[in-house]
C-alpha cells in the first residue's frame, strides 16, 4: 500500500525528489525515489513535512520508538498513519500529544486511482493541511468520529474481497452453464464495472436501477426471487460486515 500511495501522489504532481522511503521492500521500488535503509542516511538535519506510517501494526513500537530518537521531524510534521488498529492515542502516547496525526484508511483500487479512504485526525491538523494528500490518494469520507473507523474498514477496506468473491462466484456460474472462460470473464467483470459505474452516477435510490433490469415474470425475477427469499442476501452480508466490523473492533482495543 505504501507503494500505490507514492505512486497516487506522483501522478498527481508530487516531485520523485520530494521522497525519502525507510527501509522499503524489494517490490515497491520506484524510479527516481530515494531508497534508505537506515537513520544514518538521512541528510543531516533532515526535517520531514510528512511521515507515513505503512509498516506492519505489530512493529509499530518498535519502529516509533526508534523513530522518536531520531527525530527526523518537528512540529510541523504531520503523521499518517494507515495501520489498522493503532489508534490516534496511541500516535500521541509516542509522538507527544502536540503532534499533527491523521488516520486514512485506504482500500485496494487506490493502486490503480480508484481508491476511497476514510479518515480522522486529532485537533492539531487543519482541514486545508491534509486536503492535497486527500486528493491526489482519490475519493475520501471524513469521519467524524475515530470509532467510526471500523465500520469504514468493514466497508471500503474489506469490500473489494467481497466483491471479487462475486465476480468469482458469476463466472464460476457461467462456466457450469456451458459459457468459456474467456466469455464467462469478459462478461462478468464488464457487468459489475459498468454496473457499479451506473450506480456511482445515479443520485437516486438504487431500487430504481434494480426497477429498470427487473420485468414481471423475466429472468431477472427469478433470480433476485431467490437472493431475497428470506432476506438472504441481506443476512449473508450484514453478517459479513458486521463481522469484519467487530474485528477491526478487536484490533483497535488490543492496541
Amino acid at each position: 500500500m505504501g507503494g500505490a500511495i507514492i505512486r497516487n501522489l506522483l501522478n498527481n504532481g508530487f516531485a520523485p525528489s520530494s521522497f525519502l522511503v525507510l527501509k522499503p521492500t524489494s517490490k515497491n521500488y520506484l524510479p527516481k525515489i530515494k531508497y534508505v535503509s537506515d537513520y544514518n542516511q538521512f541528510p543531516n538535519g533532515y526535517k520531514a513535512d510528512i511521515i507515513f506510517f505503512t509498516f506492519k501494526p505489530q512493529d509499530s513500537q518498535k519502529i516509533l520508538n526508534l523513530l522518536v530518537e531520531e527525530k527526523p521531524y518537528d512540529n510541523s510534521t504531520i503523521f499518517i498513519s494507515i495501520l489498522a488498529g493503532k489508534k490516534i492515542d496511541f500516535f500521541e502516547g509516542i509522538l507527544g500529544k502536540d503532534k499533527k496525526i491523521i488516520r486514512i484508511m485506504p482500500n485496494l483500487p487506490i493502486e490503480i486511482g480508484e481508491g476511497i479512504s476514510s479518515y480522522c485526525h486529532n485537533a492539531n491538523i487543519k482541514e486545508d493541511e491534509i486536503e492535497p494528500i486527500l486528493k491526489a490518494l482519490g475519493e475520501s469520507v471524513k469521519l467524524d468520529q475515530e470509532e467510526f473507523i471500523d465500520a469504514a474498514t468493514a466497508i471500503a477496506g474489506s469490500g473489494p474481497a467481497y466483491l471479487f468473491l462475486f465476480i468469482k462466484t458469476m463466472i464460476d456460474s457461467a462456466r457450469k452453464l456451458g459459457l468459456t472462460q474467456e466469455a464467462a470473464i469478459k462478461l462478468s467483470k464488464q457487468t459489475v464495472y459498468g454496473s457499479a459505474k451506473m450506480a456511482l452516477q445515479t443520485d437516486g435510490p438504487l431500487e430504481s436501477l434494480i426497477a429498470k433490469v427487473v420485468s414481471k415474470g423475466g429472468t431477472t425475477e427469478a433470480a433476485l426471487e431467490i437472493l431475497m427469499q428470506d432476506d438472504a442476501l441481506d443476512n449473508i452480508m450484514i453478517g459479513a460486515i458486521n463481522a469484519a466490523c467487530n474485528r477491526s473492533k478487536i484490533l483497535s482495543n488490543k492496541s
